[in-house]
């Protein structure tokens, strides 16, 4: 359940979120526009968090829903740890964590079954995302970081070929 010791990664819990015509969602960032991605965000080992209750209390940050779990329905999660290194560019911004390489994920395949007017993409006054947006599978590479394609492309390939009917319209 956690990932190997590689405390130069930062340990985090990733989503990706196929709505009822099978497409995905990404959030652009607020703090960095332009920048689209899968909702994702630190795991709080130190607090005893695991990647799932990390993964909730992401969503509920990320998507601004107060109760994720009657909005999302969990349908997989991947069975390996996948990490990808932060661009030289990145490192350097005193936004991201400086002490970490890049991060190691956890991902999991969710469904989502409310509506976009309920994802407000606001909690506690604070927006993660400025934007949100749902493309077809084969469209994320286009739309996000290119640092981050690999690993979410690694990840959508493993839920493809273990859980083909979450993708069948």
């Amino acid at each position: 359940m956690y990932p190997p010791d590689v405390p130069q990664y930062r340990p985090n819990a990733a989503a990706i979120i196929l709505n009822q015509h099978k497409r995905v969602f990404l959030g652009e960032r607020a703090d960095f526009p332009g920048a689209w991605q899968i909702p994702q965000g630190g795991i709080r080992f130190r607090k005893q968090e695991t990647p799932e209750q990390a993964l909730w209390r992401e969503l509920r940050e990320e998507l601004g829903l107060e109760n994720p779990k009657e909005r999302l329905i969990l349908l997989a999660e991947h069975d390996s740890w996948l990490r990808y290194d932060f661009p030289e560019w990145l490192k350097s911004d005193k936004r991201i964590i400086s002490q970490y390489k890049g991060q190691i994920q956890r991902y999991f395949l969710l469904s989502y079954i409310g509506t976009n007017e309920e994802i407000t993409l606001e909690y506690k006054g604070e927006r993660e995302f400025r934007s949100f947006r749902w493309v077809a599978p084969e469209e994320m590479a286009e739309n996000m970081a290119a640092f981050k394609v690999e690993v979410v492309e690694q990840a959508m390939a493993f839920f493809k070929s273990r859980f083909p009917e979450a993708f069948l319209l």
